[in-house]
C-alpha cells in the first residue's frame, strides 16, 4: 500500500501513517452488519439476565464450554443476582 501511494505522488511519511491507521483498525474493526447483529444479541442477553436470571444461567450453562467463564463463576453470578 505504501509503495502504491508513493508511486501515485503521496509523501512516504503520509503513506506510512495511513497504513498504520488502517493496520490499527484491523485489530478491532468489523462490518456494521456484524455490529448490528451482535448488538441485538447483547440486548436480548441483558434482558434475559435482568428479568429471568435463572433461565439465563441455565442457557449459558447448557452452552458450555464457551471458553469465557467457568461454570462455577456463572453459578456464583446467578446467586449474586437472586437465583436460589
Amino acid at each position: 500500500m505504501v509503495d502504491g501511494m508513493v508511486l501515485r505522488g503521496y509523501e512516504k511519511d503520509f503513506a506510512e501513517r495511513c497504513f498504520k491507521q488502517i493496520e490499527g483498525f484491523g485489530e478491532y474493526g468489523f462490518p456494521e452488519s456484524h455490529a448490528a447483529s451482535f448488538a441485538l444479541l447483547v440486548y436480548a442477553s441483558c434482558w434475559f439476565k435482568t428479568f429471568y436470571p435463572d433461565v439465563f444461567c441455565a442457557a449459558i450453562l447448557n452452552s458450555q464450554p464457551m471458553g469465557f467463564y467457568q461454570p462455577a463463576q456463572l453459578v456464583r453470578d446467578a446467586c449474586d443476582h437472586g437465583v436460589e
